[in-house]
């Protein structure tokens, strides 16, 4: 705060002090902004509140336990991947700061023994639902078997391994603290699921550089940018026909419009990322901050 002082005294007086202080405020948002991108805060963020959409969907109370879990989780395997994909990160993220292996292994065991700590004292069922998106991560990022590639190496499937974790996560660890309708837990699966495989793809796009380095091949890279932009349009699109069958059936009545924001934000955003030049650190505020208005439309239902 004082070194924010200092900067704005000089213009105390001048008819420019809310353009300097604007300025300021914007410089030290995209600081804050780079730092939680860098750390995979705002990833594990997000992860979060899907976690809390599937609550809510089934209708339980929200186990703060439970999300915290969920944020330790996401961060924990995020930071495993960023400490394997070094030589990548850099090529897609210049502009974000570079930490040590050592850095983001000790910040991905830490959050990965309190996580499954939570897990042992909620019970075997919480454990095993978190157990899984970390194996499915660490066969991700890591050469487990010397004559076996990484997930992430296998063609199309980095973004369906990544879609599946967020699904699991979002639609069973709420599911395994009570009960729910089949149906409404296969609904919140599948519409985690098709949402964030759009965000994924839509990184690939962003990442193709990268990727390339690193000898990974990607949706975008066997479709091409105009081909993935179809594909992405065309599961979109499904989520929007699971969305009115889940309307019409009864299931997710209060929580449609949200749904349908949720579906054209995705819409938006295949626009704007896909087949554009858009840099990485320029898209994933956007992308990955789309469950954050999500939570803002649930808290406005629910009022």
């Amino acid at each position: 705060m004082k070194d924010l002082a200092n900067q704005i005294e000089p213009t105390k007086t001048s008819k420019n002090y809310a353009y300097h202080l604007l300025k300021i405020t914007y410089f030290r948002a995209c600081k804050i902004l780079k730092f939680m991108t860098s750390t995979s805060l705002f990833l594990s963020l997000d992860a979060s509140l899907v976690v809390i959409f599937g609550f809510l969907v089934y209708g339980h109370s929200i186990a703060p336990e439970i999300v915290l879990a969920a944020f330790l989780l996401t961060f924990s395997i995020y930071s495993l991947n960023k400490a394997t994909d070094k030589v990548e990160d850099a090529v897609n993220s210049p502009n974000i700061e570079s930490r040590s292996r050592l850095y983001y292994l000790i910040a991905s065991v830490s959050a990965m023994v309190t996580c499954l700590s939570i897990g042992i004292l909620d019970g075997l069922k919480v454990l095993l639902v978190l157990s899984m998106p970390f194996v499915v991560g660490l066969v991700y990022s890591v050469r487990v078997v010397k004559t076996l590639p990484r997930l992430k190496e296998i063609t199309g499937v980095k973004s369906l391994s990544v879609a599946l974790s967020w699904a699991v996560t979002g639609a069973l660890l709420p599911y395994a603290l009570g009960t729910a309708e089949f149906q409404k837990v296969f609904f919140v699966f599948a519409f985690i699921f098709i949402q964030v495989l759009v965000k994924e793809v839509i990184f690939d796009s962003l990442d193709m550089r990268g990727d390339k380095v690193s000898g990974v091949t990607t949706i975008p890279m066997v479709l091409g940018k105009r081909r993935t932009k179809f594909f992405l349009v065309v599961i979109n699109t499904f989520s929007g026909l699971l969305v009115m069958f889940s309307f019409l059936s009864g299931l997710i009545i209060q929580f449609v419009s949200l749904s349908i924001f949720s579906i054209l934000f995705s819409f938006l955003i295949i626009w704007l990322f896909v087949g554009n030049d858009n840099k990485r650190f320029h898209g994933e505020p956007v992308v990955e901050g789309k469950w954050i208005p999500i939570a803002g439309l649930i808290k406005a239902i629910l009022r």
